[in-house]
């Protein structure tokens, strides 16, 4: 038969706002129609589910607050079926389950675990007392489930766990990526970091805090990147338009919108590129690709207006590797001669199938394609370099820009014969 939970209104008030009843109710053991009811009952608000969406993605919320009530106390029956967990009630997967994860925790090469260990741990870390024989019949169920699990014939000391989902040299990796990346925010980069680090054993989970000082200071203020990435993709599955407000940083650094009428488009894909993410899509007036920084983005919803087609011949992956500096403007093929010390940067900036030819007088001549504006200004910057020989309306504006520097007229300069 079930027993009976006795709580503090307020304390059950407290959890549900921290975590979803769900999980309050499978931590004591309660049927969440029956914890939902009795919130009903007594008068305790349950926040919808965007409340833990937002939350979980590092957003602020406000949560409700509880009403007033005579009752202070309340009475929840338990699952009759979870009543008195006991080790003997414990199945053999159970234990499996439980060593597996104590494996994850404190074992690799270095640390090998012996039987007594083990039995230690599930008594510690689950209060389970288990004979070495159930530690012998887990470690064969692990087996014959593909985990790689080395024997103590083996190895002659014990068990580990002797690979894994990410190995450390990956997960350091993918930890450099989060801290790097600008359109992620320091709060929601910690977070990741922290679930990454679960792939380690406990002992070699540690916080790299040079890469956090260095990446930090240039992170993202906004913290619906997330929410925004999940929201495009399920508007770009269900070719939906969708609305929001874009930003930029005034002098203050805070993020503001550039006009009052939100923007309204129709998503076709979102690719990362120089360290940020961007959204492909066109907008309401026009047919042409524009490209936004999804970093920006905020206050996004899906309407109900069915998305404009897709441009014909738009490939996400050619239109990624066309658009320098990620600039949407008309595509041209532009012939640059460039010093053969920029042989790095060209191959770096446009890939390995760019052509190349050699002048044979320390030039070489690269044949790229890429956007308007972001060949203009890629040109600039490498101005010492690089000079754009094609086409001559590309080779006007680079000139025209030199032309418009802030540091006026040059000695010497002869801008027309550039």
């Amino acid at each position: 038969m079930s027993e009976k939970l006795k709580i503090s209104r307020k304390k059950l008030f407290d959890e549900i706002i921290n975590e979803a009843p769900t999980k309050v109710a499978a931590r004591y053991d309660i049927s969440y129609q029956k914890l939902k009811a009795a919130c009903v009952e007594h008068n305790i608000p349950i926040p919808p589910q965007s409340y833990y969406r937002d939350k979980r993605n590092g957003l602020d919320v406000t949560a409700p607050t509880l009403p007033d009530s005579e009752v202070n106390t309340i009475e929840l029956d338990t699952i009759e079926h979870r009543e008195n967990k006991t080790t003997a009630q414990l199945t053999n997967k159970a234990n499996t389950l439980c060593i597996l994860q104590i494996l994850r925790d404190y074992s690799d090469c270095d640390r090998i675990l012996t039987t007594s260990e083990i039995i230690e741990k599930m008594a510690t870390l689950y209060g389970l007392h288990i004979t070495r024989r159930t530690v012998y019949s887990c470690m064969a169920i692990l087996i014959d489930m593909n985990f790689d699990v080395s024997l103590y014939e083996d190895n002659g000391k014990g068990y580990y766990l002797d690979s894994r989902e990410l190995e450390q040299s990956e997960i350091r990796l993918l930890m450099d990526c989060v801290y790097s990346n600008t359109a992620v925010s320091a709060r929601q980069s910690e977070q990741l970091i922290e679930k990454l680090q679960n792939f380690l054993p406990e002992y070699k989970r540690r916080r790299y805090k040079h890469l956090s000082i260095v990446g930090t200071k240039r992170k993202t203020p906004n913290k619906e990147v997330f929410l925004n990435i999940e929201l495009l993709d399920e508007a770009i599955t269900k070719k939906k338009k969708v609305e929001f407000e874009y930003t930029n940083y005034n002098l203050k650094k805070e993020l503001v919108a550039r006009r009052t009428k939100p923007y309204k488009v129709s998503p076709y894909a979102m690719v990362a590129s120089n360290d940020g993410y961007y959204l492909f899509c066109c907008s309401e007036w026009y047919d042409n690709i524009s490209i936004y920084r999804i970093d920006k983005i905020r206050k996004i919803r899906i309407t109900d207006e069915k998305a404009k087609p897709k441009p014909t011949g738009f490939e996400p992956a050619k239109y990624t590797d066309e658009s320098v500096l990620m600039y949407s403007s008309e595509r041209v093929e532009a012939r640059l001669r460039c010093d053969n010390s920029m042989l790095g940067d060209v191959i770096d900036k446009f890939g390995s199938n760019v052509k190349l030819y050699d002048n044979d007088d320390e030039t070489f001549t690269a044949v790229v394609k890429g956007a308007f504006d972001g060949l203009k200004i890629w040109a600039v910057h490498y101005l010492d370099a690089c000079e754009v020989v094609a086409p001559q309306e590309l080779r006007d504006a680079v000139v025209e820009m030199i032309k418009k520097n802030k540091y006026g007229e040059l000695n010497g300069s002869n801008y027309e014969k550039a």
